[in-house]
């Protein structure tokens, strides 16, 4: 039996931080991918031209910071999968091969201004999940925002991540009702109850938005019936404006037909 996502792959709205190498990879979904190398985005988008994401995918080139606007050490290697904050020192145990390529200062963006800035409507119920394949995964709980709430599942893709991230994302991502994959996968999802909460959280804040359009539009019908009344008003009082003036006229029109009569009148009866 196919599940819930299967059926309806618009129910999530997906976050790629770190760019696949071709459209094939991207999730069935709506999805948005975060990249820091411009160039790999330029390839993916090459790719989308030739064969467009049934579902609509937005490219952005940037790196994601817990604080706004704060300077990123990022590193590039030969294997870009090891590409982000982690110097060399952490990354070559056991990798003789891999090699740094450079090192520069990136400055950083919160995951929650970026996704406030897309051009792609995610909708109130749909929830994310997020796919961090290179940089800084506490970038996603720390400035996550009011995004934060909406994520129902994060995964960790980079190589090393268990040993790098995973016991710190753990104490951050337990609190907020999250729990790791029993498999061991770096995949932590929000317990059902969780879920739930955040569900009828969600429908609360809809049911609160669509009564506050509610009383706008029952606002708007009163003003335009109290000024619909008022312009029947001033008609009816220009009606008779007029009427009065009309019936003055008559009445001035029948005075100088008489005053035109009785002066003539005399003259019409001379021989």
């Amino acid at each position: 039996m196919a599940n819930a996502d299967s059926m309806d792959p618009e129910r999530r709205f997906h976050v790629l931080i770190g760019a696949p190498l071709l459209v094939d990879h991207l999730p069935e979904g709506p999805c948005c991918v975060i990249d820091a190398d411009q160039d790999q985005l330029d390839r993916l988008e090459q790719d989308l031209v030739v064969r467009p994401h049934a579902h609509g995918c937005e490219l952005h080139c940037a790196v994601l910071a817990r604080q706004v606007d704060a300077p990123i050490d990022w590193y590039r290697f030969n294997d870009r999968r090891w590409d982000g904050t982690l110097p060399l020192s952490c990354c070559r145990k056991g990798r003789p091969n891999l090699q740094l390529r450079d090192r520069s200062i990136r400055v950083g963006i919160e995951l929650s201004a970026l996704l406030d800035g897309l051009s792609m409507r995610v909708d109130a119920m749909q929830f994310l999940t997020v796919i961090v394949g290179q940089g800084d995964p506490l970038a996603v709980v720390e400035a996550g925002g009011d995004w934060l709430e909406r994520i129902e599942a994060l995964q960790l893709a980079a190589p090393d991540a268990e040993a790098s991230w995973a016991q710190l994302l753990e104490a951050r991502l337990q609190p907020l009702g999250f729990k790791r994959s029993r498999d061991g996968a770096l995949v932590w999802k929000r317990t059902t109850g969780a879920m739930q909460r955040l569900c009828i959280r969600q429908l609360k804040l809809q049911r609160s938005a669509l009564a506050e359009e509610r009383d706008e539009l029952k606002r708007y019908l009163q003003e335009a019936h109290d000024a619909t009344e008022e312009l029947e008003r001033r008609h009816q009082e220009e009606m008779l404006h007029l009427k009065l003036q009309l019936e003055g006229m008559v009445q001035a029109s029948v005075a100088r037909i008489d005053l035109i009569r009785d002066l003539l009148e005399p003259r019409l009866e001379e021989p």
